[in-house]
């Protein structure tokens, strides 16, 4: 498959993603909006499109003006027809392309924390190699609300809104793709955020989880899964 990456941030990668694509024999391709230049692919020139996190809100165009041309690429790629994946901040953007609303939620979630799957949930092929419950690393400040006419997928304790589907898109608020590399380059950058409350671990507490290989695990099925 062609597969086509956005990333926001240079210290934030598409982790696992990478080698489960060059383990498949999947084309990457990638758009970095933190280059001062940058080109987005035509629709028909990719089959599945991932948008990453990033530190900044899907509402900050004013600062961040580069996000209404990257808004209009994810339409384009939308009423093209092709697979979408959003992750965190791509989830965020996802939603408000596709209708809703995207803005600051009354606490952060960073760490290792459980999210549940709805009762919708239970009925998605895609997720079906997913545990009903299980711990994910997350690091978010914002939330959004549940598209229209999107499956409401996730949810955790501290975040109703963790995960949908609606067609071909899916937004995954927690961050599936994390792995060593990506997890120690995130802490690196963004450690000032890890002040320690009821949904915020500290840096040592993040880094005692021993999930990793088992949340790749699942998160390459679901890959599988939407591009089989």
């Amino acid at each position: 498959m062609r597969i086509h990456i956005v990333q926001h941030l240079e210290n934030e990668n598409a982790g696992c993603i990478l080698q489960w694509a060059q383990k498949r024999s999947h084309q990457l391709s990638c758009t970095y909006l933190f280059q001062q230049h940058f080109e987005f692919p035509a629709a028909d020139d990719l089959d599945m499109l991932i948008i990453l996190g990033g530190t900044m809100g899907a509402y900050e165009e004013e600062k961040f003006p580069w996000l209404s041309t990257e808004k209009n690429f994810i339409r384009q790629v939308i009423a093209a027809k092709r697979i979408v994946l959003g992750i965190c901040l791509g989830s965020q953007i996802l939603a408000e392309v596709l209708g809703s609303r995207v803005y600051p939620h009354s606490k952060k979630e960073i760490g290792f924390f459980p999210v549940y799957k709805t009762e919708a949930a239970i009925h998605e092929d895609a997720i079906a190699g997913m545990p009903a419950s299980w711990t994910v690393f997350h690091w978010h400040g914002d939330t959004f609300d549940l598209p229209p006419g999107a499956v409401h997928l996730f949810f955790s304790d501290a975040c109703s809104q963790q995960g949908f589907k609606k067609g071909k898109c899916f937004g995954f608020q927690f961050h599936g793709e994390v792995n060593d590399e990506l997890l120690h380059s995130m802490i690196v950058h963004e450690r000032n955020e890890l002040i320690k409350s009821d949904h915020v671990q500290t840096e040592a507490g993040i880094l005692s989880y021993k999930v990793m290989d088992e949340n790749i695990h699942y998160f390459n099925n679901f890959l599988d899964q939407i591009t089989k």
